[in-house]
């Protein structure tokens, strides 16, 4: 399928951008964003406004060192006015920032689903097309297509094929993102805390099925096709799981140790 084509391509690009002499780079990368992933899955939707803000803080420092060299500023003292305003920044505007992720979440998942449907003409657009004409048309070089050609561009000429192939596919996408993308912002500001419930249980599943596929394909390159079926529907559940904590953990449902009582009542 395209998908995992373009999946594989982006994996072989990092694996290619890290040290040859370090082959434990990559698993410990992986190790760390799984990591990650399951404090969101655990606490993200209590900690979100601070994840948020520090996202904010790191393309603050970005900006600030970029602004550093283009207005001659001291880069130090820039960087660090320019993160701490965007650390309060990240804080100020959580909650426009939360509903806009939790639409865009949404709008994927809608396209997902939509691209099941899509699956026949998908399968038969050949990124072979993209190459010049005296590569030729082997498997190989299919392949070569996959791990050669950027992402984007494999995206635009999929998009173009889909417009000629199937009927109203560029209506129906864009009614898809509109539709659903307000329908996110009105659920997002409509129930705040059941918001970010989702995004964190979203978010740490995604880094955690990221994380996971790296790992198998790392150190179980040789995994079975039955075994990876079935991570799907594990994916699921765990999703399922930390909308359900993160929702209580919001909510003050979680089941606590009851405080201690009182000496005096004690006493009594």
């Amino acid at each position: 399928m395209f998908a995992n084509e373009a999946s594989a391509g982006l994996y072989d690009q990092l694996l290619a951008g890290l040290p040859p002499d370090a082959p434990w780079i990559p698993g410990l990368l992986f190790a760390a964003l799984a990591l990650v992933g399951l404090v969101f899955l655990v606490r993200g939707g209590r900690w979100a406004p601070v994840f948020v803000a520090v996202v904010f803080a790191a393309g603050g420092g970005l900006g600030g060192q970029i602004a550093s060299r283009a207005l001659s500023l001291p880069q130090w003292p820039a960087i660090v006015v320019a993160t701490a305003v965007a650390f309060v920044a990240g804080l100020v505007l959580f909650r426009v920032w939360l509903a806009l992720q939790v639409a865009a979440l949404l709008v994927g998942a809608a396209l997902a689903l939509y691209g099941t449907r899509l699956a026949e003409p998908i399968g038969r657009f050949d990124p072979r097309t993209l190459l010049p004409p005296e590569v030729g048309a082997t498997a190989e070089a299919a392949e070569a297509a996959s791990a050669v050609v950027p992402v984007p561009e494999q995206l635009l000429a999929l998009w173009h094929f889909l417009g000629t192939e199937v009927p109203s596919f560029q209506l129906s996408f864009y009614a898809i993102v509109l539709s659903v993308g307000v329908a996110g912002l009105v659920f997002a500001a409509l129930l705040p805390k059941l918001a970010r419930a989702f995004w964190a249980a979203t978010v740490g599943t995604s880094l955690v099925a990221t994380a996971t596929a790296g790992l198998l394909r790392l150190f179980l390159p040789d995994t079975p096709a039955e075994t990876r079926q079935w991570l799907p529907i594990g994916l699921a559940g765990l999703w399922a799981v930390a909308l359900l904590w993160n929702s209580a953990d919001l909510f003050g449902l979680r089941f606590r140790k009851p405080a201690p009582a009182p000496a005096a009542e004690a006493a009594a």
